[in-house]
């Protein structure tokens, strides 16, 4: 399904069916997906300067579809610790030895933070420092050397 009119937009994610395993919420102006949780309400909205076709809505219809999509870059990836006051760790479980590159972006989609991994096969962990950035809504995403992308969100407070 792609959204792709101004507007406003609520998700009503109810019980889902047992064929129905996630849900997601792509933008892809931010290359960030949201996984939406059974029993909750999401709100959204675009206007007319939003990227067109800016949100797909995804049905994962079977856990291979998440692991296979997942471990194309590794296996975990892990954020702690989340919310942070400034400084937090990035822990992956790498597949592979690959070069990973590790971007930061704002709610906005400004990068803040670029760095490269050289990542062995194995738990791999780097720390990123956001104490120049004000506090706020800030996404991790890490692309392996394919251009596999995954993202988490971290939220970063006043100390």
């Amino acid at each position: 399904t792609i959204v792709s009119s101004s507007g406003t937009y609520r998700i009503d994610v109810v019980d889902l069916p047992d064929s129905i395993v996630c849900i997601n919420l792509y933008d892809t102006y931010l290359d960030v997906t949201t996984n939406l949780i059974s029993n909750s309400s999401y709100v959204f909205n675009l206007d007319a300067t939003d990227v067109a076709a800016r949100f797909e809505i995804n049905f994962c219809t079977s856990v291979s579809t998440i692991i296979e999509r997942d471990k194309a870059v590794f296996e975990t990836f892990n954020i702690y610790p989340n919310p942070t006051n400034g400084r937090f760790v990035v822990e992956l479980n790498s597949l592979a030895q690959q070069e990973l590159s590790i971007q930061v972006v704002n709610n906005v989609g400004q990068l803040v933070i670029k760095s490269k991994l050289n990542a062995k096969k194995g738990i791999q962990t780097a720390e990123i420092n956001l104490n120049d950035c004000s506090a706020g809504m800030y996404f991790v995403q890490i692309t392996n050397e394919k251009g596999y992308t995954v993202s988490k969100r971290v939220i970063k407070i006043d100390r």
